[in-house]
């Protein structure tokens, strides 16, 4: 009679209701495999379920297939993650794809053997890959903050890009406009601002706070005009005016609202209205 076997009470079974595979231990405590990512792993994982016990050497995976698998089509990342695979020895492609005869590549898993004649044992050439050697401590690549950081202290003012102000902060007081009529913007003013040193004198707050009317304005640009100060086409340039539009205006016609401020600001540029006034 045969020996009885006993085990060890207690012993715990696989529950395997079907195909499995088995990986040992020694591979998934390796250097090489602790060293995959996450993708990588994963990917070692759709192959070796692609195993069916005589396929080995013949595991067809494409990258599509690969991707539907992982629920992630980066195709770009699935690759490198096969990449890390080949490269730590986890896995050999055995036949590139062929897009004519609709192919996936073929891959053998190197800790399974490809069948039981000579030279199919398997391979296992994850346990000859070693982490590649650190750098040397003078050129060690710096990570985190100290990746940022520069040998000597430079002060932040000749890099720093300056900072933006509105006009009104960088004017120089006190200020005012060159006879400049109506309530404008500073922005659409400061060309016109200049810098005074002497005293300025009170302001009515209630005189000039609107646009004027259309008729005033045709008024002191026809002045203008008549004074022989500038012509009315240079002035129809000058503010980006059809010179069809200005002759309208000046004959009655009426102004578009896109033109009315730019032509007040201009005629007040030009002392169109000091000449109204003074009339």
């Amino acid at each position: 009679m045969g020996k009885k076997r006993h085990h060890r009470s207690g012993y715990q079974k696989v529950d395997a209701r079907g195909r499995f595979v088995s990986i040992p231990l020694d591979l998934l405590q390796s250097p090489a495999f602790l060293s995959l990512s996450m993708r990588a792993r994963s990917a070692f994982l759709v192959l070796a379920e692609r195993f069916n016990g005589f396929n080995n050497g013949r595991i067809g995976l494409s990258i599509d297939n690969l991707g539907a698998a992982l629920g992630n089509q980066n195709h770009g990342a699935n690759s490198r993650a096969m990449g890390e695979l080949m490269e730590r020895g986890f896995v050999e492609c055995m036949a590139n794809a062929s897009h004519v005869k609709c192919k996936a590549r073929e891959y053998r898993l190197t800790f399974i053997s490809t069948g039981d004649a000579p030279g199919q044992q398997a391979t296992n050439e994850w346990r000859d890959w070693t982490p590649p050697a650190p750098p040397k401590s003078g050129n060690m690549e710096k990570i985190g903050p100290e990746a940022t950081a520069t040998r000597e202290w430079k002060p932040v003012e000749p890099t720093a890009t300056r900072r933006k102000f509105r006009v009104e902060a960088t004017a120089t007081q006190p200020t005012e406009t060159r006879r400049v009529r109506g309530r404008f913007r500073v922005e659409a003013t400061a060309a016109h601002i200049s810098n005074q040193y002497e005293p300025i004198e009170d302001v009515d707050p209630d005189v000039g706070n609107s646009l004027g009317s259309s008729d005033e304005l045709r008024a002191a640009l026809n002045r203008l005009v008549e004074a022989g100060e500038v012509t009315a086409t240079s002035l129809a340039l000058a503010i980006n005016m059809p010179a069809g539009t200005m002759s309208k205006f000046r004959n009655g016609r009426g102004l578009p609202d896109s033109y009315r401020a730019p032509l007040h600001l201009e005629l007040g540029r030009r002392g169109a209205f000091a000449l109204s006034e003074a009339a």
